[in-house]
């Protein structure tokens, strides 16, 4: 018989934040062995998801990106 052991926590709150066409940023921080480099990107949310927002950056690319790394 299966149990639950711990309950998962809903994210309702970050959905409800973002909308669709608001303009987000984020960063991506990339390390070659000698130095790191973040890359700041924004672009408008085309799609919300329940642990992530699909985004069209400024240059057409197509972004998933999660909750914790938006900056509005």
């Amino acid at each position: 018989m299966a149990t639950l052991i711990k309950k998962a926590e809903t994210k309702a709150q970050d959905v409800r934040k973002y909308e669709i066409g608001q303009n987000i940023e984020w960063a991506i921080s990339y390390h070659d062995g000698r130095s790191y480099e973040v890359v700041r990107y924004s672009g408008e949310i085309i799609r919300i998801n329940p642990k992530t927002v699909t985004v069209k950056d400024d240059d057409g690319n197509i972004w998933r990106v999660d909750y914790e790394e938006i900056r509005k």
